[in-house]
């Protein structure tokens, strides 16, 4: 059994309830493993997974369109 590394807890849509609203993103052990090992295609289902998530969040620091992307883009090279 993989070990749970993350787990991403957002609002999906910001106009619902709360409770209604949450969303969970869970990344397992395995999906670091292969990035480790230049699994191209890991990487790529590593952004397909958490690019909302990301994207909001590093907007939410930066409030700005672009400094985000940048953000995310050194962000997604670091885990290489």
């Amino acid at each position: 059994m993989e070990m749970l590394l993350f787990t991403f807890i957002y609002e999906d849509d910001p106009g619902q309830p709360r409770e209604n609203n949450k969303k969970i993103i869970e990344i397992d052990e395995s999906l670091f493993k292969r990035i480790a090992k230049d699994d191209m295609t890991a990487l790529d289902e590593l952004y397909g997974i958490t690019e909302r998530t990301m994207y909001a969040f590093t907007l939410s620091l930066t409030k700005d369109h672009q400094r985000a992307l940048d953000l995310m883009q050194d962000t997604y090279v670091k885990i290489l």
